[in-house]
């Protein structure tokens, strides 16, 4: 499962929250681990020591600060102070990793207690950097000094330890001047994922310096070494106190948005909380149990702290800087100061690299030569590095100058002839007519379902048949296979004659490979070479799902198609997910040369029905049309709890896949999810006889005659390319081999004692679906954003079932048709940087016209 998980996390708090954190708390005046209860909370922040508000917190000073009055409760803090709709504040629960909440435990007294305040140094740093940020939520928005109550909580609400604090950010804000309003909350959440990040990257760095603790990075988090749940030692000790984890899981969310939300639904309410004394002694005998006892923690500890040589130091400064640097422009080429803090903040952990470092460093990388400035894009000033500035102008430049190249047009009468013969409508025709006229690159745009494989296969006809030779690619292998399947590679008459029997339907590595490769034989044996260059003067490259290439992939694409003098054709879908890389050229491609590109918007893949109009509403961005169509019961199904949407799933597809498993696709949000209904779904065949008794047994499932598999690895010994889908025809139990017919007609011979990577596909996730086209498929999702949801929609040619859980509410009948609805149609937009440049040319242009 994708890791979701943060050691942040925020909500909007309610009016009774004040009495639940004060009656956790012990009082200041006879505070005591012998005692129930949790430590008394402190007060931090600006805000506060502006108020006057120093050490424990006063109960009743705290319930006039929840209501926005002054501690004195002479003066309003804010207009509405005691309005009954007014939010109170924040909880921002800041939760080291388990493995220092175990060592908390295990340790004594004195060692204990310099862990709690160490980690309380880490949120003060991460309140800090929050602070810096901060504004009153007033016309001239200026600075405000937080006002915050440290509660500080030893165990979660399953009596497990888990030492955490939560940082109760009050909503009164205190300027320097004094002047006293509300938060611009929007700062707190803009700024989360930075500022989880500063509390990790101090809290390991002050573990590391004062306590001399070993600690290892897990992706975007650290553990101390040795510790893991999935291997070592204290792998059952870290599973056995995750119960609220394994709950979360439990509910496969796929951010850490839905994480937390999964979190607040799927809680318990903390009661009675036991003596601090009374709770370490339980845990320590359970410790001891699993061979954790304190004589062998004291080993993790340094008692003196490990000091940093400042060449050392200046190391791994370098190392952290290589790495964020990388991070912060992974998906997009620009980023903002916030995005840079957070990738410097999980490079540093586990580096010895404080919080002041990370924001040290933060200013050394934004005041680099090489880092440029792009302007202010939604009141964020954003920032890019020269070099992909550079690759991105000359990009567009590169692209600019051969789609004005004239030459490659096609007879009117071979156009209409590869048009009549596809059956296409009057909006592909006219796209075919742009693909086919002068110009040597063209764009062909439109969402999934609209046709635009069929567009390419009649242009690809067109060129063919007037003598040209047409090489199809793809991003991905599974996406060669695709446009094999569909015809797209086929060779004329005259190509065959010119060229011979070739397959030209290949990815974009092995073509830039075979190019290499020709380039290579020219220079050491000129015309005696063997490999041939793929590309020449009457070359079409046609370019399949090209929105999932980086902008270096589609620069070198254009060069190599300039330089011999031949075709481009991109297609894609703006709306698809986007290159794991640098993503974005594809879009500014089209709206770049929006000469050359032909848009297809009507949806040909379904049947006109609600499916149909469910997949128009997700492409346009429409929530309210798709919130009204998910109101419908003929296509959308709400549950209170996932297993039992997933019961009610399974039993509506077994109606129809009883007679046609292949028919009928099952796509969920997550891997989890998948295997689930894949066992749930291979049980209910079973149970109705489609399904044979004798199975072979794998490592990973059963596999019966009948079954629908998935091949996760392509192997040349057996011909199958990773995302093939299959019927199983016969297997042989002693030998376990499998007989499988492939999608595509195929036979494959398979054993399975050598082939490991083979899984049940009833139940598939979108990217692996993203090829696939069914009669009906059952969607089961809570909402991953337009471009998932898009192929989670459009993958049936007829009807399309959804469902969804939640739990009910009574005072809003429709939210969780809205809420799923906001969830399906929202997207990320990834832009160049030089588009969003313009963009805030735009933005501080129509600022100064007003």
């Amino acid at each position: 499962m994708r890791q979701c998980f943060v050691m942040l996390s925020i909500a909007k708090m309610g009016r009774k929250s004040k009495y639940y954190y004060v009656n956790l708390a012990q009082s200041s005046y006879e505070a005591s681990s012998a005692l129930p209860g949790e430590p008394p909370a402190v007060w931090g922040g600006d805000g506060a020591r502006q108020l006057g508000l120093y050490g424990a917190v006063n109960r009743a000073e705290f319930f006039l600060l929840f209501d926005g009055f002054s501690p004195d409760e002479e003066t309003k803090l804010v207009e509405n102070a005691g309005g009954k709709r007014r939010v109170p504040g924040w909880d921002l629960v800041f939760t080291p990793p388990k493995s220092v909440s175990i060592l908390w435990v295990v340790v004594d007294p004195a060692l204990r207690a310099a862990i709690e305040r160490l980690h309380h140094r880490a949120v003060e740093a991460a309140i800090a950097y929050l602070e810096s940020r901060a504004r009153l939520l007033t016309h001239d928005a200026p600075p405000a000094g937080l006002v915050v109550a440290y509660f500080e909580h030893g165990s979660n609400r399953a009596g497990e330890p888990n030492l955490h604090t939560h940082a109760l950010v009050l909503n009164d804000g205190v300027a320097h001047n004094g002047a006293t309003g509300p938060i611009n909350s929007r700062v707190l959440y803009q700024h989360k994922m930075a500022a989880g990040a500063i509390y990790r990257s101090e809290l390991a760095a002050l573990l590391q310096a004062e306590l001399g603790l070993e600690l290892v990075r897990c992706q975007s988090w650290f553990e101390l070494t040795g510790f893991s749940r999935t291997e070592g030692r204290y792998q059952t000790l870290m599973n056995l106190w995750s119960s609220r984890r394994k709950a979360i899981e439990a509910m496969a969310p796929s951010t850490a948005a839905q994480a937390q939300a999964v979190a607040y639904m799927t809680r318990e309410k903390k009661g009675y909380v036991p003596p601090r004394d009374e709770l370490l002694q339980m845990w320590q005998e359970v410790t001891v149990q699993h061979g954790l006892s304190q004589r062998r923690a004291m080993r993790f500890i340094v008692p003196e702290g490990k000091k940093q040589m400042t060449l050392w130091q200046r190391f791994q400064e370098w190392r952290t800087l290589r790495e964020a640097r990388k991070i912060v422009v992974m998906h997009q080429s620009h980023f903002s100061r916030r995005d840079l803090v957070t990738a410097i903040a999980v490079a540093a952990q586990a580096r010895g690299l404080n919080s002041v470092d990370v924001l040290r460093l933060t200013d050394t990388c934004l005041k680099h030569r090489q880092v440029m400035s792009i302007g202010v894009v939604k009141d964020e000033e954003r920032f890019t590095f020269k070099r992909l500035y550079r690759l991105e102008q000359s990009l567009l430049s590169q692209a600019t100058k051969l789609a004005v190249t004239p030459g490659m047009r096609v007879s009117h009468r071979q156009v209409e002839r590869a048009g009549t013969g596809e059956r296409l409508s009057v909006e592909q025709r006219r796209a075919l007519h742009t693909l086919t006229e002068g110009g040597k690159l063209k764009v062909l745009s439109g969402i999934s379902g609209t046709g635009k494989t069929h567009t390419l296969i009649a242009a690809a006809k067109a060129y063919r048949n007037s003598g040209y030779t047409v090489v199809a690619v793809s991003p991905s292998r599974q996406g060669a296979e695709h446009v094999k399947e569909s015809g797209l590679e086929s060779q004329g008459v005259l190509s065959k004659l010119l060229y011979g029997e070739v397959a030209r339907s290949i990815t974009v590595y092995k073509l830039f490979y075979v190019i290499d490769r020709a380039k290579e034989g020219k220079r050491r044996y000129g015309s005696r070479a063997y490999a041939k260059d793929p590309l020449s003067r009457k070359t079409v490259v046609i370019v399949d799902e090209a929105q999932a290439l980086s902008a270096a992939q589609m620069l070198r694409l254009l060069k190599e198609v300039s330089r011999a003098g031949g075709k481009l054709i991109i297609s894609g879908d703006i709306k698809a997910p986007q290159a794991f890389e640098h993503s974005g050229a594809f879009k500014a491609l089209a709206q770049k040369i929006s000469s050359a590109t032909a848009t297809l918007t009507e949806i040909k893949r379904q049947d006109p029905s609600l499916s149909q109009n469910l997949v128009q509403g997700i492409g346009t961005g429409k929530v309210a049309t798709v919130a009204n169509l998910l109101r419908d019961e003929t296509i959308f199904h709400l549950s209170e709890t996932r297993d039992e949407a997933q019961a009610k799933l399974i039993a509506d597809w077994l109606t129809q896949a009883t007679a046609s498993p292949k028919d009928n696709l099952i796509i969920v949000d997550t891997k989890e999810e998948a295997a689930d209904l894949n066992t749930m779904a291979q049980a209910a065949l079973r149970k109705v006889g489609v399904l044979s008794n004798t199975a072979i047994k794998t490592k990973a499932s059963y596999f019966r005659v009948g079954d629908r598999v998935m091949f996760h690895e392509t192997s040349p010994t057996y011909g199958v390319t990773k995302g093939n889908t299959g019927t199983i025809e016969r297997v042989e139990l002693l030998t376990k081999v499998a007989v499988i017919r492939l999608d595509s007609g195929k036979t494959r011979l398979l054993n399975l004692r050598h082939y490991k990577s083979l899984t049940l596909a009833y139940a598939l996730t979108p990217s692996e679906a993203k090829h696939k086209e069914v009669r009906r498929s059952f969607v089961l999702t809570q909402g991953r954003g337009q471009d998932v949801s898009l192929v989670q929609v459009s993958r049936a040619k007829g009807s399309t079932q959804i469902y969804s859980y939640a739990p009910q509410r009574i005072d809003e009948p429709n939210a969780p048709e809205w809420e799923l609805g906001r969830k399906m149609v929202y997207q990320k937009e990834n832009e160049l940087s030089i588009i969003a440049e313009k963009e805030a040319r735009k933005e501080s242009l129509g600022q100064g016209q007003r």
